[in-house]
This record gives structure tokens, sequence and C-alpha cells, in this order.
């Protein structure tokens, strides 16, 4: 879904900077050193819609997605031959983020719209109330895992822009900000990012959070003894971990079987959002869409490996993994007679209690027995909005406080109290829903 704000951020500041190759900042910068104080607690997850490792950059079906214009829909920015190490200071860069002075709770500032950019701002917002990745930044822990050498990965400026926009809007310091340097940090490796064109909020969260897990991915401990599932999620996380895969990464199972010899073929993928298809009914509910992506689908012309022919076939998918955050993607779009549409479609979630248990399988002993500990009743804290058309429109967020127990509008710059009915009065605007099962981030 596109976003239309016109020019926001032009009017107010006349010009939006734009910054030569020579000025932009490729390698992490210094911290300030500090670690805020947020009253924000950290806590602790054992933990992916992609393979990971080092991969390729992420490759996104734009068929459902709504129309963008064709300026840098493709294609890597800057290659990593032209980094430059950045010579900005603390001080200089909070300089450059323009802030409006005021007094605010931690984690209400706003985000200055630089022109279309609400798309970035609401996902940043939802992250930036994701209480566990923000503690992570905001006291410093993330500095050790950046991997500033690796060729494969933005050498870790995604996530030092990322980080230092969160600190500051965690500092209860200011109205809003502008988040101009993390603008440019990502159209430099997705180039239609660099524009100031109407963007999918889904489809940057996708890039961001691959960007983010590869800048801070590591070594992982691998058990001896491992299920098929558990062999599958290590050979696409090619051994490795990070915070991003920690708190977002789950993974499906997927079996197709033959409606003839009723043969069935089994395969694993990790995910880091889940599409949801809607209905063209005027209203559903969550647990709708649920039952819909778990209920087994017909497939025709399946090659099945045993009758050695295309045969009818039903595909299910199941839950083996199950990530602490799991983000859900409503998608709004849908083909009617040959026209994307965008679906206004009402969908009624539930702010708490949304028990995922049921659609998860345990693959065995060991497996249930660590599941039957394990909190799978998620309750949401995020949601990024869209309002408007295929062709354009807005984005805000609706994030629930950690510190004040408090939902809040983030509407760019402007930030209010809401009510929890104003939040579920969302359901036909809302397009990603995060819901956490941690019991102590939200409350």
């Amino acid at each position: 879904m596109l976003c239309d704000c016109r020019d926001i951020y032009q009017r107010e500041h006349k010009e939006v900077i734009k910054q030569n190759d020579s000025d932009i900042h490729k390698e992490p910068l210094k911290t300030d050193g500090s670690s805020i104080n947020t009253g924000l607690e950290r806590s602790y997850s054992s933990p992916n819609l992609l393979q990971l490792g080092d991969r390729k950059t992420p490759q996104i079906d734009r068929t459902s997605k709504p129309h963008i214009s064709s300026r840098n829909q493709n294609g890597l920015g800057i290659g990593n031959e032209n980094i430059k190490v950045s010579s900005l200071n603390w001080g200089n860069r909070e300089e450059r983020m323009t802030p409006i002075h005021g007094t605010v709770h931690p984690g209400i500032t706003g985000l200055k719209n630089l022109g279309n950019s609400c798309y970035m701002n609401s996902i940043i917002q939802c992250l930036s109330n994701t209480t566990n990745l923000a503690k992570y930044f905001t006291d410093n822990s993330y500095v050790d895992d950046l991997n500033t050498n690796n060729d494969n990965t933005t050498r870790g400026q995604v996530v030092e822009e990322v980080a230092q926009v969160i600190k500051v809007l965690w500092r209860g310091q200011y109205k809003s900000i502008s988040p101009l340097d993390l603008k440019v940090a990502v159209g430099q490796y997705k180039l239609q990012f660099d524009s100031y064109d109407q963007q999918d909020s889904h489809e940057f969260l996708t890039f961001l959070l691959d960007w983010m897990h590869n800048d801070l991915k590591k070594e992982a401990q691998i058990p001896i003894e491992m299920t098929n599932a558990e062999k599958e999620w290590d050979k696409a996380m090619n051994s490795q971990r990070s915070i991003i895969s920690d708190l977002f990464f789950g993974q499906l199972r997927s079996t197709i079987t033959c409606s003839s010899c009723k043969q069935a073929s089994t395969t694993y993928e990790t995910f880091n959002s889940l599409t949801m298809s809607l209905s063209q009914s005027n209203r559903c509910s969550l647990n709708d869409c649920m039952e819909k992506f778990v209920t087994g689908q017909k497939v025709s012309g399946w090659k099945c490996p045993k009758c050695q022919t295309p045969r009818d076939a039903t595909k299910k998918f199941d839950f083996v993994k199950l990530a602490p955050i799991v983000v859900i993607h409503l998608n709004r779009f849908a083909d009617s007679g040959g026209w994307l549409e965008k679906r206004n479609t009402a969908v009624d979630f539930p702010l708490t209690g949304f028990n995922l248990k049921p659609y998860l399988v345990m693959e065995n002993t060991n497996a249930i027995m660590s599941n039957n500990i394990r909190n799978y009743n998620y309750s949401l804290y995020a949601i990024s909005n869209h309002y408007g058309t295929m062709d354009g429109g807005h984005y805000t967020a609706f994030c629930k406080n950690a510190t004040q127990n408090k939902w809040y509008k983030y509407d760019d710059q402007t930030v209010t109290e809401v009510s929890p009915s104003q939040v579920k009065s969302q359901n036909t605007s809302a397009y990603l829903l995060f819901y956490t099962s941690f019991p102590n981030t939200i409350m």
C-alpha cells in the first residue's frame, strides 16, 4: 500500500538535503557511548518468508502490491567499493535530525515526513515499540554484534542508523525528529527507497529485517541431535542467529498430499511475517484468517513423485516454530477481473489472548516438553495502518508504549494518545499487526 503525503517535509524545510556519494555514511558510526535510561526492561527468547545466512536481497512478489512509480524500483544502490567512513560525531548527527525540542515521555517522539516517507515512519515506530529490540539499541548491546567487514551486508550502516533514531525516540527530549540519515542509508541498498515516491510498508519491513539480521548475525549453537525441521532451520539460517531472528523469525511446514496415492511431500519455510489473504466479505476475524491460512488448499497439476504424473493434491501449512514476535500482514490487495483492488474488509483482531498454540505442531518429545512451558498467548502492541486507495494514501502507526502502558497514534511528527477502543476501530485500515508473547513487554 502506498503513501501520498505530498511534500510535507519540503514545505517545512524548503528542500530536502540530498547527499553526494562522498557524504554518504557506509561504515557504522561511533555511538554516543552512553546507555539511555528509558525504563525498558530487556527480556530474551530462544528462538524467518526468506532463506537466511549470507542471503541475496529479498525478492518481493509485486503482483500483490499496489502501483508505484517506475523510478528506482530495482537493483541495489551504491556498491561496497564506494563506501566512505563517516566522520560525523553524535552532536552533528543529532543536529542533522533537526529536532523539535519539548519534554515528552520516552518513546513518544514523532518522525517528520520527508516526502512520502510515512511508510518508513510507521515501521520505525512499530520497531521502536518492540521493547526487546529498543532496549538492545538504547543500551548499546548491538555494538558488539555489528558485522562491519562483510561484503554481503550493509556493513552495519543500516543497523547503526536505525539504532541512532530509536535512541533519540527514547530520550524523551524532543517532540519530533527527522530520520533523514536513515532514509538516505536504506536508499543506498534498495534504490526504490532512495526516491520520494510512494512505497509499501510491508515491503520496507521485509528488507529492513533482512538487512538488520545480516548486519548482526553471529554463529549459533547447534544441537547434536536435530529433527528434520531443525535441520532445515539450521540450513536456512546458515548456522547463524541474531536478535532479529530470535525475535521475529519462525518456521512453517508445508505438506502436499497426492489425492490419488496419498504420497506426502514435506518442505520447510522460514518467515518473518505471515501474509493473510482477505475474503470479499465485509467483515471477518483474525482467527478466520488464520484458519484459512492453515486449512488445506486444493492444488492442481502437482507432479507426484510416486505416481510420476501430474495429480490433484492438497497443500497444508503448519507452524513448527513461532517467534516471540509475530507480524501478520493483512493482504488488502486482490485481483478483481484482472485489476488489483484494495479491500477494506473489517478484520476484527484481539488486543490480548491471541492463542496460536492450536496451530503449532511438535515433531518430537523434546519439542512437546519445550512448547508446553512456552507462552503462545499473544498480545497486540503495534499496528501499521494504511488509509487510501491502490494509487495513494497515508500510513500511521498505533503502538502501545511499554513504560506508560498506553496506546499512542504516531502520525508522522504528531503523536497523540488513543484508547483501546480507538485501536480496535482500525479494523478496516490495519495492514500489519505486531503481536508479542512476552508477558512484560507491553503491560
